[in-house]
């Protein structure tokens, strides 16, 4: 997923290698570095919504856990686990923009007939109250002033 072999990362220090960065790009710094976190306190940090960069610079969202590994109480070294979230981000946008459609289509009927409904009800006594109820219970009110 980043482009190096096992044998290129193995024994290395991995911030001379690939660098992870906040959703919006900002690297860390390496004292704020949730792996370095884990190196430095021994802690397991989980993360999401971070990115990791590739060989070639390109980059893609993560969620992750970076864990110690402990011997002879001491800290040798991390195991991050991570994985690529793209296609669970471009899901979540795309029933986002599906939400916002069938909202605005949903919201855009009820507006028209809680109008319909307030001329209506300020009319008064001007409308007929056979002509008031007709409009108030038809799906599709009969202009006033005409006859059914």
């Amino acid at each position: 997923m980043l482009g190096y072999g096992v044998e290129e990362l193995v024994g290395q220090w991995i911030y001379g290698i690939f660098r992870q960065s906040q959703a919006d790009g900002t690297p860390y710094l390496l004292s704020e570095n949730p792996i370095h976190l884990t190196l430095q306190s021994g802690t397991m940090q989980i993360g999401s919504d971070e990115l990791f960069h590739r060989r070639d610079g390109s980059s893609f969202p993560i969620e992750y856990v970076s864990s110690p590994i402990h011997e002879n109480d001491q800290i040798v070294g991390a195991v991050v686990l991570f994985k690529d979230i793209t296609a669970r981000q471009q899901v979540e946008r795309m029933k986002d923009e599906f939400v916002s459609i069938v909202s605005h289509e949903l919201r855009t009927p009820l507006t028209s007939i809680r109008s319909t409904l307030g001329l209506l009800a300020s009319a008064g006594s001007t409308v007929p109250p056979k002509k008031a109820s007709e409009c108030s219970t038809s799906p599709f009110p009969t202009p006033i002033g005409s006859s059914v």
